[in-house]
């Protein structure tokens, strides 16, 4: 959401019924938490939303057991408001703040 980053991690290998899709149980199922970024993959999703024009982007990675990131998909018009509510993280007061920021450009 503009310059802030909101990363979670959704432990649905933990979960019995969503190995494969997570959205098949209701989420205060699974384990969510805040997560940290490395830098280097910070770095990364600052170039990508630079290069795209992006003030907000819902993406998916998974990080493997190796600790390799993989990038699957950038959500234009991603879900997040369950995320907040199962973690924590100020995301509407974001959302709002970067609605009114009329000098929000990248």
């Amino acid at each position: 959401m503009g310059r802030k980053k909101y990363a979670c991690e959704i432990h649905s290998q933990d979960a019995a019924g969503s190995e494969i899709d997570f959205r098949l149980i209701k989420p205060e199922k699974i384990v969510h938490k805040p997560h940290d970024l490395p830098p280097d993959i910070d770095a990364k999703i600052e170039i990508f939303m630079d290069r795209m024009g992006l003030q907000f982007s819902a993406m998916d990675l998974v990080l493997d057991e190796d600790g390799k990131y993989w990038f699957l998909e950038n959500n234009c018009n991603g879900q997040w408001l369950w995320i907040e509510y199962l973690t924590g993280m100020p995301l509407i007061q974001s959302m709002v703040d970067l609605l009114l920021d009329k000098t929000c450009r990248r």
